[in-house]
């Protein structure tokens, strides 16, 4: 198979990931945090170890913490269901946006009645329209803002330090979902200075599932949006400070853990702008052959806000038809239709072909994985 579905979890991961969930899996099997004994405290070593490598792949020298979640997903419920709001609360969100951001927001807005409201980017240029976001923050002040730091569905690296700034000067908190971005683009997020940062370990982190969670700013005001027992203060009904759990209920899983932490320090051995430039020479490529094919309409972020993603379309064929067929004749694996982006599409206007065809690499994809994509399309 030529695997080609990358922005979904990373297909192929690097041998000290295997090694590390499989010697946890022998020798870590514990409950960290929950026993005196020694395997238990080597436990809770192990993920204070991924805890400190996550910060140093993300350039943030002190002011997070790193809480530990089963998957991205869950741990943007955990903020949002943590906020306090009410009918008064406004949200804001960009148009490239993942159901796992918005349907708990929609959730929210029909409890408490808040509002949520897109911040209006330039179909032609990609950008931020900057005037009338001012005029949408000064007319209804923003609570807190979410944005992707890179589009799942085009790859697109969005002005997150731009939208950061904007909403700071309101005194708005912003919550940034990098599942597509931590450790695929060479970003500084201690500049970025976002209030709480989301990761998934099992997509560009090169990690296996199981291994996500968020990076929160000291002086965050979350409260806990799962309860359960923590390891520690049992007696005590209400969750525990953060240093002692208050957002890591439930029994951390030390195998995956492992694995992430493998995967981090690979990262930094390897170096993340060496994997972004890689990644960067393959979707030209692809880019290079697609624009040869006329029946093939793809969707292009401006020069140097690209990633390792590239949306297309095939005039006559609905996503999900072309992806079968690259599937069941060609043997390449590529993600169709909606991308679980529910307000990008109509951005894009690619409701019409039921979404977009998506072909995303990894540091482990090759010139000819793309060469296969494109014979395969030219023949199609």
């Amino acid at each position: 198979m030529t695997y080609l579905d990358n922005a979904a979890t990373t297909g192929q991961k690097p041998e000290a990931v295997l090694q590390a969930v499989s010697d946890a899996m022998r020798h870590l099997s514990v409950n960290a945090g929950r026993g005196s004994y020694t395997t238990a405290q080597q436990a809770v070593q192990q993920m204070d170890a991924c805890r400190n490598n996550l910060l140093t792949l993300a350039h943030i020298p002190a002011g997070y913490h790193v809480y530990f979640t089963p998957s991205a997903t869950i741990a943007l419920n955990q903020i949002i269901l943590g906020l306090p709001v009410d009918c008064y609360t406004n949200f804001y969100v960009t148009p490239f946006e993942h159901n796992a951001v918005m349907r708990p927001l929609h959730a929210i807005t029909e409890r408490a009645g808040a509002q949520v409201r897109v911040l209006p980017f330039s179909r032609e240029t990609w950008m931020l329209d900057t005037t009338e976001a001012e005029s949408m923050l000064l007319a209804n002040r923003p609570d807190y803002v979410f944005v992707s730091m890179v589009s799942n569905t085009t790859g697109y690296q969005l002005p997150v330090a731009e939208i950061v700034r904007m909403a700071h000067a309101y005194g708005a908190k912003v919550i940034v979902d990098a599942a597509q971005a931590f450790g695929a683009i060479d970003a500084d997020f201690a500049f970025l200075d976002a209030d709480a940062y989301v990761f998934a370990g099992h997509k560009t982190l090169y990690g296996p599932y199981g291994s996500a969670g968020f990076l929160l700013r000291d002086s965050f005001p979350l409260s806990p949006g799962l309860f359960g027992g923590t390891g520690t203060d049992s007696l005590n009904l209400s969750m525990p400070s953060p240093e002692a759990g208050r957002f890591e209920p439930g029994s951390a899983n030390i195998p995956a853990l492992c694995g992430l932490n493998a995967a981090v320090q690979w990262l930094l051995s390897v170096g993340v702008k060496k994997i972004e430039d890689h990644e960067q020479l393959l979707i030209r490529q692809l880019l290079d052959g697609l624009s040869r094919i006329k029946r093939v309409r793809f969707f292009v972020p401006p020069d140097g806000r690209g990633s390792g993603i590239l949306a297309f379309c095939v005039e006559g064929y609905q996503s999900h038809e072309v992806g079968e067929i690259l599937n069941d004749e060609f043997d390449i694996a590529v993600r169709t239709g909606y991308q679980c982006a529910p307000l990008i599409h109509d951005w894009l206007g690619t409701k019409l072909f039921a979404g977009v065809v998506r072909a995303s690499v990894s540091w482990f994809s090759t010139e000819e994985d793309i060469v296969k994509l494109l014979d395969a399309l030219r023949t199609l």
